[in-house]
């Protein structure tokens, strides 16, 4: 299914940026919570949203994955220094 662009902007911006929960997303723009749900999803794999996650911890999930499986453990938790 398709969707015009500028209504997934809008979507998106209302639910990320605003902090709107669908329900109301849906509410505000007279759309069902499930076409909000839809909508969100296209918005994602299309590349219109991004997600990025900037966080230091990011490395040591890496480092612990390459530690398991190194000495083939299971459960490892490294720790980052803040």
């Amino acid at each position: 299914m398709s969707y015009d662009i500028d209504l997934m902007v809008r979507v998106s911006h209302l639910y990320y940026k605003c902090g709107l929960k669908q329900e109301s997303v849906a509410r505000e723009l007279n759309i069902s919570k499930y076409k909000v749900t839809r909508i969100l999803k296209r918005a994602l794999s299309s590349g219109v949203v991004q997600i990025k996650i900037n966080e230091p911890a990011v490395d040591s999930f890496k480092f612990e994955n390459d530690f398991e499986k190194n000495f083939n453990s299971k459960g490892c938790f490294i720790g980052s220094k803040s």
